[in-house]
């Protein structure tokens, strides 16, 4: 990623690879120690609170970016607080300021010491969030505010580091923060980080140790079928034992449509 750049990706590969979420959307705060993924020749600690709810607000700001930079070797990011809110809820409905903000601490709080061949990160992901002298004008006839502000999420170096010289990865967010289950989520996003799939599709079982899934298979199996219609957005499918992707699937190939008016757009603190 470049200052200037059009559109930032969603993700990035290796946070999902090596599992630097917890595979459920109630995750609990702890130090992780992580050592099978499939991948050789890497060492990964995380210590904190990082579930697939965390993953969904972290990929939502990225895929609705408003505009971006990196200055001092952070990658700043301007996006609007409202629109990741709603984009996180299920139909129609938004997450409260304050869920958001306990899920922003815990992205200050994470801490990664994770060494690969391609990587070494020891440090944070997030440095700080701060409110943007950028403003989206307010079209909500309820609203008694003509502006609001938008957030800058500020990463720290190492995190910048990691997403700059990482493989990017390209799709709507919005078809996962819908699915109930965090081990269907965890297991998709696995799925999305690849280009290619392996001839016959990938074995469920092998998914599941891959996105650090501890469950029984068949309750898995269950819970993809529950969320059947949210996977066939992203062009992800079940068949049996075997899961499948579509590389058609709409929300590999659409960006975010900006959702407003922006004023003063020559600034960004």
């Amino acid at each position: 990623m470049e200052p200037g750049i059009d559109r930032l990706p969603t993700t990035t590969a290796t946070p999902i690879r090596l599992q630097i979420y917890q595979s459920t959307r109630r995750p609990k705060q702890m130090l992780r120690i992580i050592n099978d993924t499939g991948y050789k020749n890497f060492s990964l600690t995380v210590e904190g609170r990082l579930g697939q709810v965390h993953a969904d607000l972290l990929e939502c700001v990225m895929y609705l970016s408003e505009t971006s930079r990196i200055k001092e070797d952070r990658l700043e990011v301007v996006v609007d607080p409202y629109r990741v809110r709603c984009a996180m809820g299920e139909a129609g409905s938004k997450y409260s300021a304050s869920t958001i903000r306990a899920l922003e601490k815990d992205f200050r709080r994470a801490l990664l010491d994770l060494d690969t061949p391609q990587h070494k990160i020891m440090g944070g992901i997030v440095e700080r969030i701060v409110e943007s002298k950028l403003v989206r004008a307010d079209r909500r006839g309820w609203s008694s505010a003509q502006d609001r502000p938008l957030h800058c999420w500020i990463f720290t170096p190492e995190w910048t580091a990691l997403a700059h010289s990482d493989m990017p990865r390209f799709y709507d967010p919005r078809p996962l923060c819908r699915i109930d289950h965090g081990a269907v989520a965890a297991i998709a996003r696995h799925v999305l980080t690849h280009q290619h799939q392996p001839r016959g599709g990938w074995k469920l079982g092998r998914l599941m140790m891959a996105a650090g899934v501890v469950r029984q298979p068949s309750k898995v199996r269950r819970e993809f079928e529950e969320s059947e219609a949210l996977l066939a957005e992203m062009g992800i499918r079940l068949e049996h034992d075997r899961v499948f992707l579509v590389a058609s699937a709409p929300s590999l190939a659409a960006s975010a449509p900006f959702g407003g008016e922006l004023s003063r757009i020559g600034l960004i603190f």
